[in-house]
């Protein structure tokens, strides 16, 4: 696998000036804007080919990465004029990819950074059509939840309440797919309780039609800077 997306095309509404300012994958992280992070890891998992989904600000992003040869890597752009939801995301990179391929949200840091390349080798190993990555959380109700079943997960549901949760394993932004995700995106309809096109609706969507889909525990550090508020950027100053 050496192809990855990162969906970067929102603003980053909790941030305040900051997020103002600048696209979320340019909010400084440990001294250092988000997108340095993500290209690390992404280059450190294998990835050799980036596709890299804008919107917001997007010509300070393109700016800033440039062709990507900085990280070792080859970035193209593909621009999500009116971002609606992760599953509408992929829909613009369906006629690019044609391969499995890893999928990390332009606002997810994970620490350690080899994190990408174990769910990477997971997922060459069990061949699913998709991988996730998932840790456990005491708040539940931001994140995609999984019902998991052995390695396999049995059901996903996006921001339950508490008392909906079917476990405490949230999806932390990561994760590897084959192609058949586009197919599933393509039929994915806004969720009622969010009003965007979730992936993790598309990824039910999988599921419902007996496509095998696994979950891998992660148990590092996971920062989600678009959920961080913008007097606490300055707390991650060691991140590796």
């Amino acid at each position: 696998m050496d192809v990855a997306l990162v969906p970067a095309a929102g603003r980053g509404t909790r941030l305040g000036r900051i997020g103002a300012a600048l696209p979320k994958a340019l909010v400084p992280i440990g001294g250092r804007p988000a997108i340095d992070h993500i290209l690390e890891m992404l280059h450190e998992a294998g990835i050799s080919r980036v596709f890299l989904v804008v919107g917001y600000k997007k010509e300070q992003l393109i700016s800033y990465v440039e062709d990507g040869s900085d990280f070792g890597l080859k970035v193209a752009y593909i621009t999500q004029p009116n971002p609606t939801g992760i599953a509408d995301a992929l829909l613009h990179v369906n006629s690019f990819i044609h391969e499995d391929f890893l999928c990390l949200l332009g606002d997810t840091l994970l620490n350690p950074k080899d994190s990408l390349k174990r769910l990477v080798e997971f997922h060459v190993q069990r061949k699913p059509v998709a991988t996730l990555l998932v840790k456990e959380m005491d708040d539940v109700s931001g994140y995609g939840i999984i019902d998991p079943h052995g390695e396999e997960v049995r059901r996903v549901v996006e921001k339950p309440d508490s008392n909906e949760a079917p476990s405490r394993l949230a999806i932390v932004g990561c994760y590897s797919f084959s192609p058949k995700i586009f197919e599933a995106a393509r039929v994915t309809r806004p969720n009622q309780r969010t009003g965007e096109v979730e992936l993790t609706d598309a990824i039910q969507h999988l599921i419902e039609s007996g496509q095998k889909v696994c979950y891998l525990k992660f148990d590092g550090t996971y920062i989600d800077t678009g959920k961080l508020e913008a007097r606490t950027l300055a707390s991650f100053e060691n991140l590796e």
